[in-house]
């Protein structure tokens, strides 16, 4: 898996075609480094509808992209990478309603259809009220724990990757992470 693992597979198994080289990127902060009183960071998204916890400074960003069956798709993301290679990142998308998303379980058997792929620990339970798909994907020299929430009309992408080796200390990271996940705002019309 490399940095922009999760950025590529949100671009390729839930929007259709994507013309990449139409895309680009505004950046809101870099590397924003304000702590709270248990040395995790709060990130609160500039233009997406999310806050987060992060373990390390982060960057705040969106992507700005061309969708054949869209338009013009922003995606606003926040994410930190440490130097011991783990990732925290997480994506919100607007779903339209030319996206195929029939269900959560397709983006689990996308992942399973690549034999370089074990995938494990899925779990369909709720988060805040609204759908989600939560799971492991370990590759020969990487891993990821990923949950995907169907939130009204975004679909938000929560991941903690991880180097070959550290699992045990991703595993010790990831409900913090994972359950930090909080609206900036009341969302109706929970799934």
């Amino acid at each position: 898996m490399k940095t922009l693992f999760v950025f590529f597979m949100a671009l390729f198994f839930v929007l259709p075609v994507v013309a990449q080289e139409n895309s680009n990127i505004t950046l809101h902060r870099i590397q924003a480094a304000e702590r709270d009183a248990s040395g995790w960071y709060p990130a609160i998204s500039t233009y997406g509808t999310f806050r987060i916890s992060l373990p390390l400074p982060f960057n705040d960003f969106t992507v700005h992209a061309k969708d054949t069956n869209n338009g013009q798709i922003d995606m606003q993301i926040v994410g930190c990478k440490s130097s011991d290679g783990y990732t925290f990142t997480v994506i919100e998308m607007p779903i339209f309603q030319k996206t195929k998303i029939s269900d959560l379980e397709t983006i689990v058997e996308k992942f399973k259809g690549d034999r370089k792929n074990t995938v494990a620990g899925v779990d369909n339970s709720s988060y805040a009220g609204f759908s989600t798909i939560s799971f492991e994907v370990a590759g020969p020299n990487s891993g990821a724990f990923m949950r995907y929430i169907n939130a009204n009309n975004s679909l938000m992408m929560v991941t903690l990757e991880y180097p070959k080796g550290g699992r045990d200390s991703a595993i010790k990271m990831k409900a913090r992470f994972f359950d930090s996940v909080q609206w900036k705002s009341s969302i109706t019309n929970k799934k």
